[in-house]
């Protein structure tokens, strides 16, 4: 649709109130009037999109309303700028005015929330030019450059065991985000604690200050050291529904190390699929493997990492296999 007053006016006016069904609703009367077939197309999938919001009944109805919508979004033409604020406050009415497909937000001036900003590490959004904008339900509105590229999100739906929801950004301001935005995150994650479930324990493994090194890195060090000097040589992380425990075997025996909260879980599962090139290996399986090596004191390990998809986010099972020094 080309730019028209009338429809600038009516889309100023929606997205001042997207919640309002009857400026939308009129909207698609004015569409429908010019006759375009992309228009007409238009019309229908906001009507369509006001009969979902005005029944909250899901099920068999709400699913053949959504496939009927769908069928519509692929032939409308018209594109949209927004602010991201706006799709974050109203993610469900905006998409249902104008498929996501067809719009571009802007994040200048936008401010992520730290616990937002936490379901996507930062070694993933700078990896992936990518930023998260919001999580709704177990949707995760995802801002990138290119939103036809599958493979990408595939990747960080397998990452973040989240479903993604992909927005087009331009990839300058997504770059200007993520260096903006994620410094105050990786301060607050360092300063989050282990802590082991015993009575009468207070937090018994915490992140040590280190140069050079982030919390994720000090927290896979402080897990091998622990493995290593304990004389084990199996390590299990797996999540639960409101934490992560820690596991390793000694000998025959499993015994329970302790917990680590889940929002590092993410953090954890990116670094060491990463470091052992599982993601580019990764063909939708749902368990993945692969190997790196871990120093500790001169003495190089081999490590086999499993990750397999649990209900409550990736388990990590890691084996070391060998050792050897380096050369000098």
């Amino acid at each position: 649709m080309h730019a028209h007053p009338d429809a600038d006016a009516f889309v100023r006016a929606i997205l001042r109130d997207p919640a309002d069904l009857t400026t939308r609703l009129v909207f698609a009367d004015w569409l429908e009037e010019t006759g375009q077939p992309a228009n007409v197309a238009w019309a229908r999938f906001i009507r369509l999109g006001a009969e979902i919001a005005e029944h909250v009944i899901r099920g068999t109805w709400r699913v053949g309303v959504e496939k009927e919508a769908e069928r519509h979004a692929t032939t409308i033409h018209a594109k949209l700028a927004i602010p991201a604020s706006a799709l974050i406050a109203h993610p469900d009415t905006i998409q249902q005015f104008l498929p996501l497909s067809q719009l571009t937000v802007t994040l200048a001036g936008h401010r992520i929330p730290q616990t937002v900003l936490g379901y996507v590490p930062e070694s993933v959004a700078r990896d992936n030019f990518v930023l998260p904008l919001q999580l709704c339900r177990n949707l995760l509105f995802i801002a990138m450059a290119d939103t036809s590229d599958q493979k990408t999100i595939q990747k960080l739906e397998f990452i973040l065991n989240k479903n993604i929801a992909p927005v087009q950004a331009d990839q300058t301001e997504i770059e200007a985000a993520i260096r903006a935005q994620y410094g105050q995150r990786e301060q607050e994650v360092g300063e989050v604690h282990f802590y082991e479930m015993t009575e009468g324990t207070g937090s018994a493994w915490s992140l040590h200050e280190a140069e050079n090194i982030g919390p994720v890195e000090q927290l896979v060090d402080q897990c091998f050291q622990e493995v290593l000097g304990m004389g084990s040589w199996r390590l299990q992380i797996r999540p639960e529904a409101n934490e992560v425990g820690v596991q390793y075997r000694i000998q025959t025996e499993w015994g329970l190390r302790g917990y680590f909260p889940q929002q590092l879980l993410t953090s954890i599962f990116a670094w060491v699929a990463r470091n052992t090139g599982i993601v580019s290996a990764w063909s939708g399986a749902g368990i993945a493997r692969g190997e790196f090596r871990f120093n500790y004191h001169g003495h190089v390990y081999k490590i086999r990492a499993t990750i397999e998809q649990s209900p409550h986010g990736p388990a990590i099972d890691l084996d070391l296999l060998d050792h050897f020094m380096p050369p000098s």
